[in-house]
């Protein structure tokens, strides 16, 4: 029982240490870079037409 409350501790150490790494960002392609500027619009767009659609229906 001892044991694996050791390695429990360690997993945590191990989880807390990883999840304070700091991950440098990568350098996107233009055409990256636009296709997820696009996805970001389609979602923005997408929200707008289910706040009408619902909209309408309460009404």
């Amino acid at each position: 029982m001892d044991m694996n409350a050791s390695v429990s501790e360690q997993d945590a150490q191990f989880f807390a240490r990883r999840r304070l790494t700091v991950w440098p960002r990568r350098n996107l392609s233009a055409g990256l870079s636009l296709l997820f500027w696009a996805l970001r619009i389609y979602v923005v767009v997408m929200l707008v037409v289910v706040v009408i659609v619902l909209h309408r229906a309460a009404g």
